[in-house]
């Protein structure tokens, strides 16, 4: 019995491990290509979403998102609302990502949801892909909010 739980908590502590290196792989990656706090900001902005993710309402996570390729109110009620039935209980980058040849910012992150009505949990691995706005200094998300639709 207790080997269960030691295991579950090294788990966990794995995924915060594999976490904090994702974000200090980025930064290293992005302060080769950037001095102007583009590297900074990509950080900041990565983590900031993974909080909003795991801890916050979809609603919040939808702020992160491109203004230009937003999708129309009624779509983008309907995906806030699909993830609103989720608990995020694991977000994990599943590698440090990589730049793009037009300067995007691409990581894959796998997100553990559990069903808030069925108890279940599904498992997503979300595609991010980040663009840098020039004009208003600041990364934008261009692929969208988390489908659980995709999740197995």
């Amino acid at each position: 019995m207790r080997t269960g739980i030691f295991s579950a908590r090294s788990q966990r502590l794995s995924a915060r491990a594999m976490a904090a290196l994702a974000s200090i792989l980025i930064a290293a990656l992005v302060s080769g290509c950037a001095s102007d706090g583009r590297a900074m900001a990509l950080n900041d902005t990565l983590e900031a979403y993974r909080k909003t993710i795991r801890w916050e309402a979809p609603l919040t996570a939808a702020q992160f998102l491109h203004p230009e390729e937003r999708p129309a109110d009624r779509q983008l009620e309907f995906q806030i609302s699909r993830l609103e039935q989720f608990q995020v209980t694991i977000y994990q980058a599943m590698g440090p990502g990589s730049f793009s040849a037009d300067g995007d910012f691409v990581q894959t992150i796998q997100i553990n949801l559990i069903n808030r009505h069925t108890m279940r949990e599904k498992v997503l691995q979300d595609r991010q892909v980040w663009r840098w706005d020039e004009a208003r200094e600041r990364w934008w998300l261009t692929s969208g909010l988390p489908d659980p639709a995709n999740a197995r």
